[in-house]
């Protein structure tokens, strides 16, 4: 057997790839580290990869006494001798807590469990100073390193072993079959390290050591045991490894998912805009609404405009007498949970169990975990949607983002019901597109919008604020092809799309990218978006890109118009990509976002243009953002003598001097 003849080039050749394995290991599961993921496993991560390097660097330093000339090294350097334990001990407790950490944040119990490693890792600290005061460099050797393999290696190598199977189980429930094998041979090299590892240690006078040792094992198998250990850890390694392949699985379903959202609120938009009755359509939504989700249970209960009650309008996973019960009396608005959100229209996420309104509006409330009532109310009515998650499953942040989405488009849906005319109906629908002016600290932000005064169809122009999760400000402005219903629509699919891109990965470019692909296959060959997108940080540098949209201008005091970044409009050809730059906005200075009604707004055969622009800025610099975009847009309006063929928007940053 090959084993049975390693020379001393061969063991250190061995002991080479055992750590390079695990230090491969730790690296790659570092940069596996920068991904975002909901998946439990990223919790415990950094511990195992902790453990990846350390434990690596552990092995090439042991291996040095393989070389000629550092063969007593663990009997004549008190220095390598700590240097040795110290890596040893600090990758095995790593390990242990790895282990520990997975199962809580699968589990979610058991949270005093988690200071086991640390007592052990004390434990064996403290063998370890004993052993420095009373015996030689070796004995310290010998016995720190057998108490960390039975204290450490083979009680963490265990608790990996089985964390992994637990998170096998866990990732198959969740729908990551294929992916999830590959923790089971993690579990089976764990499982064989907590014995080669952990049980099998160099000779010691006590017990066990003294009778599962290296020598003992050599002399019975012909061959070293880190041969064994080695393969462990090129195993470990591999299937660790290609089981993070989970991230990119997860990343896939979230796309899918988003794009189901993306297409559910389009086809709901589409249904808003032709329905002819609300009645009509509520049920359908509901179970548009619960099929997005998932979810199994859910009604919407609706404020009719004569009563100051919300009246049950469609269900399902209701109970029968609920039901009935809701035929014949229904919520007063401020009564109960449900009539409490009707009136203050905020919404609510919580558990099932906590709240007996909810269990008995449920029929067979313990198949239930979590619940959500979204108010959202127009002019005429308050709606009340209510779903329900069946056991085991709790609604994320993007289904929170994804029932406050769908709950305005109901709103809208609402308001159209209302409304005879197709003028009045796209009207509702693009003033709803028109985001409220957010609070930042230390920014003014001014907006004027101005709808066409010519002919009698609606435009397309948007602007949207997206706080994101950065910390910093996204500010959108486009403008849709076309006018009336059809641009109303594209005008909503676009704005929800490039504000769930955006919010997910704060890269204009990477937003409007994506969002292009999204769009080239929902849109017509004569539809097409343009859009600028700014996304502004808290010490006011910037960065932009633009899809087709007018240049933005930027005055600290010198105005100049910023024409980098520039793309073809969204909706135009698929496989675009679309760049971003950066740049600066200089306290007190101002940027001005606009769309293209502002520059075609006409005299006669003359255009207001980018220069008047710039001379209205210079005239308006100053002042306020509110009044630097309404002395702008009066500008346009005055030189067109009150009538414009396009809407217009205007959009003016300002950063204060903080007091």
């Amino acid at each position: 057997m090959f084993f049975n003849q390693l020379s001393r080039q061969d063991e250190v050749i061995i002991y080479f790839f055992y750590g390079l394995a695990y230090f491969s290991m730790g690296m790659a599961l570092v940069m596996a580290l920068r991904r975002r993921s909901r998946l439990s496993l990223v919790y415990a991560l950094p511990w195992l990869a902790g453990f990846g390097i350390v434990h690596g660097l552990h092995e090439w330093i042991d291996m040095l006494t393989l070389f000629p000339g550092y063969e007593q090294l663990e009997s004549t350097s008190l220095v390598f001798v700590f240097t040795v334990l110290g890596t040893l001990g600090v990758s095995l407790g790593l390990l242990f807590q790895f282990g520990v950490e997975l199962i809580y944040a699968i589990e979610g119990r058991g949270k005093a469990l988690r200071y086991i490693p640390l007592f052990f890792f004390s434990v064996w600290l403290v063998i370890v100073i004993v052993l420095a005061v009373v015996d030689t460099p070796r004995g310290i050797f010998l016995g720190g390193a057998a108490a960390a393999r039975y204290l450490l290696y083979l009680p963490g190598s265990m608790a990996a072993g089985i964390a992994f199977y637990i998170e096998y189980r866990a990732l198959v429930s969740a729908g990551f079959k294929n992916v999830a094998l590959y923790m089971l041979p993690v579990t089976v090299f764990f499982l064989a390290n907590a014995f080669f590892g952990g049980l099998i240690v160099r000779k010691t006078t006590f017990w066990p050591g003294s009778v599962l040792n290296n020598e003992a094992f050599k002399r019975i198998f012909g061959f070293p045991v880190f041969v064994i250990r080695a393969i462990i850890a090129v195993g470990v390694a591999t299937f660790a490894l290609l089981g993070m392949r989970v991230f990119d699985e997860e990343d896939k379903l979230l796309r899918e998912k988003r794009e189901t959202e993306l297409k559910a609120l389009d086809y709901l938009t589409n249904k808003i805009i032709h329905a002819a009755r609300i009645s009509e359509i509520i049920p359908e939504i509901l179970g548009d609404i619960l099929k997005t989700l998932p979810a199994e249970a859910g009604a919407i209960f609706m404020k009719r405009p004569e009563t100051d009650e919300l009246w049950l309008e469609a269900a399902k996973g209701l109970s029968d007498k609920y039901v009935a019960r809701q035929a014949e009396t229904h919520i007063r608005l401020g009564e109960g949970l449900i009539g409490f959100i009707g009136k203050e229209c905020k919404a609510l996420f919580g558990k099932v169990a906590d709240y007996n309104e909810i269990k008995t509006a449920l029929d067979k409330p313990s198949k239930y975990e979590s619940f959500a009532l979204i108010p959202f109310a127009t002019k005429e009515r308050c709606l009340v949607i209510l779903v329900a998650t069946v056991a085991g499953q709790e609604f994320s942040g993007d289904d929170e983002r994804f029932l406050r989405t769908v709950g305005n488009q109901l709103g809208i849906t609402l308001e159209n019901a209302l409304l005879e005319e197709q003028r009045r109906i796209a009207q509702v629908l693009q003033q709803s597109l028109l985001s409220p002016i957010p609070y930042v600290k230390g920014l003014e932000i001014g907006v004027r919008y101005e709808p066409a005064t010519a002919g009698l169809t609606v435009g397309g122009d948007f602007y949207d604020f997206i706080e994101l999760p950065t910390d910093g400000l996204g500010v959108v402005i486009g403008d849709v092809s076309g006018k009336g219903l059809n641009a109303a629509a594209l005008t909503s699919s676009a704005k929800n799309t490039i504000r769930a891109f955006l919010y997910e990965d704060s890269s204009p470019g990477s937003a409007l990218t994506r969002a292009n692909q999204v769009l080239t296959k929902t849109t017509t060959s004569e539809q097409f978006v343009t859009v600028l997108v700014v996304v502004l940080k808290s010490d006011y540098a910037f960065t932009y890109a633009s899809a087709g949209h007018p240049s933005t201008l930027l005055c600290d005091p010198e105005c100049r118009f910023l024409r980098k970044a520039q793309g073809l409009p969204l909706g135009a050809f698929d496989d675009v990509t679309y760049e971003e730059t950066e740049d600066e906005l200089k306290i007190p200075g101002y940027l001005v976002l606009y769309t293209d009604g502002l520059t075609e707004a006409r005299r006669g055969p003359d255009l207001f243009g980018e220069e008047r622009i710039r001379l209205a800025m210079g005239k308006s610099y100053g002042q306020s953002a509110g009044k630097v975009a309404d002395i702008i847009a009066r500008s346009a309006l005055e030189f067109a003598r009150g009538k414009i063929e396009d809407d217009l928007a205007v959009i003016a940053l300002h950063p204060r001097m903080q007091a």
